[in-house]
């Protein structure tokens, strides 16, 4: 090993002394937790892995699996729905062409009695036919409610119902109930005969609270049969107990935990595999709807319940599912598998099929499977940091005796020797740090000496330089403050001489002033023509007020007033279109506007001083197109012209104690160049500028004015403004006869 190299060892050993003493320490691992961590990870990883894929490949079979149950399902209901519904119309269709064909005589209700009582023997489905004549008269057969058998009901035209018990063969054996009814009155007849053909609608009975609820609910097919010219002969009703449905829901449903319901559109409950038995009073009452039917989203809380909700939320209302959706969601912690089918038919019926599964019905097998894989990641995890722990010991053992051999070296004492290793690459270890220590101790101290040689130049050039970059801090800020506030002394100094106390909204009330005071004289000179004679007392008051003076002399201070308001609009319109900096943005605008209101804000300064005489303002002004610019800037460079003007024409006695009033003057001429392009020329007849100043003119701090007067930007400014920004000239006109002439050129447009 090079001396070089030791002495770099030294140096590093030396500068890592002193951060740790200044600085804090950072993380450090032991060497055992870094041999045993990247095993322990790499197996914990992998059984991870293999565990977190089979969960997941066995979610996506039961995802799968799921969706094949609720479509399965679904076609099972579809298919009974269709056929168990279809019966209703079909009978309707069979009884209305019999009467349409005479074989059925309308005038004999009774023969049509026992016709419908036939149908019930044929199709215990069918709980109830009955039949309603224009007139009001009604004839009906069925097992309506909880009748012991078939009756037959027959009301005439007046509304008086009987009610009669039939033999097997049809034949009224016993009146058993009278009463009142007009099927003409009820809800159901009138909207089917405004609909004009074959329609459902559905009815429900309810019990109490102490009961199950709903024990009948019906679904009533309707049938209005019309004659060739279009009239009214009767309406045909059906009666099916869509109570039954929940019975064959039950039937159906995959596992206990399982639901299958079947809703209306508002949410009306048609049937259901399972429900809430409504033993209270206040769940009864919440769950009923007007129509006498169930809510399926006012239910006690239950999984039906809760599906019903989160469709309802989902869809914004059941209104919306317009075609077959497969979802899930969680109840009370466990993912429930959805799917909501719409079914209809040909003649109103506009049900949703709603179909829950949970996903604990298949998970049970898949949570074993998980909980055997932690435990193999548990063991294999202890295994592998047994074996890592004595490896790391047999591995850290000897680089234990070497780290504390190194800090010792590190803390001052070099007289440090390690034991040999019985691993290869450690014991070469050891040997390389015994001469490396070795070598230390001969070299330490020539090492110290110029280290500390070295840190003493180094402070000493870092002192210098700190100084350095903080006196340059200073210059740029003072700099930068003198420029801020020589421009903001320009601008307050005009506004201060021109606008002692503004007052513009005076402007606004003058006219309203005026015509209230016109009106107030021409009534005062009324009174005074009515009542020529004032009285002693009013007399003195006139005299003493001199009323004669104040009406001619308060029209005058009026038009004061006015002149001076317009006078003060002048100077703020004029601060306005200077202190456009703000507006960044390229935009034509009129240059004579720019150069007005830069006049303006210097206006204190053309003004006679004890010194010279006021200062003239020659305006040549050509016809000019507007011109795209950046306004703010362009005001900027018309400022610093004009300034530079101003104070030129201040020194000019200095120098010449005898000149002519007439020198005192600017002039401002501007004309079109071409071929697209405008000049301006900005002249003063102050002393004559040098001729090895021109080319030092717009070179930044460069100032022939005394110090703390300028300093030194703004005509380099004024250029970079011009030239860059603009894309145009700026240049001081050297066969000027006199004083100095500045020259701007830009395009009118880019």
């Amino acid at each position: 090993m090079q001396l070089k190299d030791i002495h770099s060892q030294i140096a590093q050993l030396l500068s890592t002394q002193r951060l740790n003493r200044s600085q804090r320490q950072p993380l450090r691992l032991p060497l055992r937790g870094v041999l045993v961590i990247p095993f322990l990870l790499q197996l914990t990883a992998a059984v991870g892995l293999t565990g977190y894929f089979s969960l997941r490949n066995g979610q996506q079979a039961v995802n799968r699996l799921a969706e094949q149950l609720l479509s399965a399902t679904k076609q099972l209901v579809n298919q009974h729905l269709d056929s168990y519904l279809e019966l209703p119309q079909k009978a309707n269709q069979i009884n209305a062409n019999l009467i349409q064909q005479g074989v059925l005589d309308l005038n004999d209700l009774e023969t049509i009695g026992q016709h419908f009582w036939k149908q019930i023997q044929i199709y215990p489905t069918l709980s109830y036919i009955g039949l309603t004549l224009p007139t009001g008269e009604y004839i009906g057969a069925g097992d309506w409610l909880e009748a012991p058998g078939i009756e037959v009901d027959q009301i005439a035209a007046d509304g008086q119902a009987e009610t009669y018990a039939v033999d097997s063969n049809g034949n009224r054996q016993k009146l058993i109930d009278r009463y009142e009814y007009f099927p003409r009155k009820e809800d159901w007849y009138i909207d089917i005969l405004q609909l004009g053909k074959p329609n459902w609608t559905v009815a429900a009975e309810v019990s109490q609270p102490d009961e199950h609820a709903p024990f009948y609910v019906a679904a009533n097919a309707n049938w209005p049969i019309y004659d060739s010219s279009g009239k009214l002969l009767a309406l045909i009703s059906t009666d099916l107990e869509i109570s039954h449905i929940s019975q064959f829901l039950a039937s159906l449903r995959p596992s206990a935990s399982s639901r299958i319901f079947i809703i209306q559109r508002d949410g009306s409950l048609v049937g259901s595999c399972s429900l809430p038995r409504l033993s209270e009073a206040s769940d009864f009452e919440k769950a009923m709807q007007a129509n006498g039917r169930i809510d399926v989203l006012n239910l006690p809380v239950s999984l039906t319940q809760a599906t019903a909700q989160y469709l309802h939320q989902t869809f914004g209302g059941f209104q919306t599912i317009q075609h077959s959706q497969t979802l899930n969601f969680n109840f009370q912690g466990d993912r429930q598998y959805v799917q909501v089918t719409p079914w209809q038919d040909d003649f109103g019926l506009d049900w949703l099929v709603v179909v829950v599964v949970p996903e604990s019905d298949f998970m049970a097998q898949i949570h074993a499977n998980t909980r055997t894989t932690i435990l193999l990641c548990i063991v294999s995890a202890a295994i592998a940091s047994l074996l890592g722990l004595f490896t790391a010991y047999w591995i850290a053992r000897p680089i234990s005796r070497l780290n504390r051999a190194a800090k010792a070296i590190a803390a001052g004492n070099l007289e440090q020797q390690v034991e040999s290793s019985p691993i290869q690459e450690l014991s070469s270890l050891s040997q390389s740090f015994n001469r490396m220590a070795t070598q230390l101790t001969n070299s330490f101290n020539d090492l110290e000496s110029t280290n500390e040689t070295l840190e003493h130049r180094v402070r000493q050039r870092t002192q210098d330089l700190t100084q350095a970059l903080r006196d340059l801090q200073q210059t740029q800020i003072q700099l930068v403050q003198t420029e801020k506030m020589s421009s903001l002394g320009q601008l307050v100094a005009g506004v201060a001489h021109e606008i002692n106390n503004p007052i513009s909204f005076i402007y606004g009330n003058l006219p309203h002033a005026k015509g209230y005071i016109h009106d107030l004289l021409k009534i005062l000179q009324c009174y005074q023509q009515e009542y020529s004679t004032p009285s002693t007392s009013l007399k003195n008051l006139i005299e003493e007020v001199e009323l004669a003076f104040l009406q001619e002399d308060l029209p005058k201070l009026l038009s004061s007033m006015q002149v001076g308001a317009e006078r003060i609009q002048g100077i703020v319109q004029s601060l306005r279109t200077f202190s456009r900096l703000d507006e960044s943005g390229f935009k034509p605008v009129d240059i004579h506007e720019g150069i007005d209101s830069t006049l303006m804000i210097l206006q204190s300064r053309l003004k006679a001083t004890s010194k010279r005489p006021a200062i003239k303002v020659i305006k040549e002004y050509d016809t000019l197109p507007l011109v795209s610019c950046y306004p703010g800037q362009l005001n900027q460079v018309f400022m610093n012209i004009l300034a530079n003007a101003t104070d030129a024409l201040d020194e000019l006695e200095k120098h010449c104690p005898a000149v002519d009033a007439s020198m005192y003057k600017i002039r401002i001429c501007t004309k079109k160049a071409e071929p697209n392009g405008v000049i301006i020329r900005i002249a003063n007849w102050g002393k004559k500028i040098p001729e090895e100043v021109y080319s030092q003119l717009f070179d930044p701090f460069f100032t022939t004015k005394p110090i703390g007067k300028g300093t030194g930007l703004g005509l380099s400014i004024s250029h970079q403004i011009t030239v860059e920004n603009h894309k145009g000239k700026l240049w001081c006109n050297r066969n000027f006869e006199r004083g100095a002439e500045f020259v701007i050129e830009i395009p009118i447009a880019r």
